[in-house]
């Protein structure tokens, strides 16, 4: 969110400092954490996973991937990689690099309204003394 410009660096620090290892478990040390980690994961869901663009941008690349896996040029080794290399296979098989070509589909799209998508939410465990909850059961 940092690189989205939602957050600065001193907010993020602040948040970083407030999480603990339970019991092999990652938790935050006090509710005030709970809820910024809430709210920016509720925000950040909205916002942005929810929103026109990216689910323009998703709708383009499983057609993209769908038609190179149909036709056995990409395989689920591919899959089993990181994004940089499938897109870079994406690259490779199209000619193209795939901005460039998501650029060129949208520009024939004719976009409605995002998909309704039910509401995300997080609900952080917090460490009270020795003791870990949920957010939502305080």
């Amino acid at each position: 969110m940092r690189q989205l410009g939602v957050l600065s660096g001193e907010a993020i620090t602040r948040f970083l400092q407030g999480l603990r290892v339970h019991e092999g478990r990652i938790v935050v040390s006090s509710v005030e954490h709970a809820h910024w980690f809430s709210q920016q994961y509720a925000y950040l869901t909205e916002h942005y996973f929810a929103g026109a663009q990216s689910q323009s941008a998703n709708l383009f690349l499983r057609g993209l991937i769908q038609l190179y896996y149909k036709t056995g040029q990409l395989t689920l080794d591919d899959f089993h990689q990181d994004d940089a290399h499938l897109l870079h296979r994406l690259h490779i098989l199209s000619g193209q690099s795939v901005a460039a070509q998501y650029a060129a589909w949208v520009q024939l799209q004719s976009l409605g309204s995002p998909i309704a998508t039910k509401p995300r939410r997080v609900d952080p465990e917090i460490l009270i003394g020795k003791q870990v909850s949920r957010l939502s059961e305080l």
